[in-house]
């Protein structure tokens, strides 16, 4: 049954793929000789962090000298399009490949196709969609599962891991224990203490703690939605390290 779940959350994680975050080339294409202020303060482009630049009569995206990026952050507030464009650095992905696999890509943008074409563009910022908010939740909470996995393995001591479950779920514990329906204690814990647990142990440096702490911030603020997409994208590389230590480590 273990297994079991493993395998289904990796396969959930694997069927987000990368049609769910996808802009359409017209929705994310301006023009050399556009107004960069237009621009700017066009409610059509916010939350698009980069946009693609062309020539108003090339029809080809791939043709290098008529194609370049804008990264709004870093343009001046007047002048035209083509004076803060820069040459398109960005890789590619497949439409159906999993978002996972633009993330460990780890570059600011990429072309979106199949083999029949350019089918859109992708940037950072889009990585704050919903599809990826409950990609990094599913993440998160597989990357527990894994936790409690370890905790079975190397807490031997009951009372280590008690130590680390919050007075409110003891309390569940107890009361489930007098009418004998306890659960495992790993059914009580929280990611939090779960880190603690193992950090106690010496599974976990304090150096790892604080990183998988991190994971936990992430988790914590996912409902509220992420506006810093600095902030983001580090801790899903994060959760995407663990998750690949920890498999290896437990034999998954």
């Amino acid at each position: 049954m273990q297994a079991g779940f493993h395998d289904a959350m990796l396969e959930f994680e694997l069927s987000l793929d990368m049609s769910l975050i996808n802009n359409t080339l017209k929705e994310v294409t301006v023009y050399t000789n556009d107004d960069i202020s237009e621009v700017l303060n066009n409610p059509r482009f916010k939350g698009h962090s980069r946009l693609l630049v062309r020539n108003a009569d090339v029809e080809d995206f791939f043709f290098e000298k008529n194609v370049g990026v804008i990264e709004k952050d870093n343009c001046a507030t007047t002048g035209k399009v083509k004076d803060c464009m820069v040459p398109v650095r960005g890789g590619f992905v497949e439409i159906h490949a999993p978002i996972v696999y633009f993330i460990e890509m780890n570059v600011p943008y990429a072309f979106v196709g199949d083999d029949d074409g350019i089918r859109g563009f992708v940037a950072e910022s889009d990585l704050l969609k919903p599809a990826v908010r409950i990609l990094a939740f599913t993440l998160a909470t597989h990357l527990e599962w894994f936790l409690r996995r370890a905790i079975e393995v190397h807490v031997t001591d009951e009372r280590t891991l008690q130590k680390f479950i919050s007075g409110r779920n003891m309390s569940r514990y107890r009361d489930d224990k007098r009418r004998n329906t306890e659960r495992p204690l790993t059914e009580y814990t929280e990611l939090y203490g779960e880190i603690e647990a193992l950090k106690e142990v010496r599974f976990f440096s304090q150096e790892d703690a604080e990183e998988l702490h991190t994971i936990r911030d992430m988790r914590n603020g996912l409902g509220h939605g992420y506006s810093d997409i600095q902030d983001f994208i580090p801790r899903l590389h994060t959760t995407i390290k663990w998750l690949e230590q920890l498999a290896n480590i437990l034999g998954y």
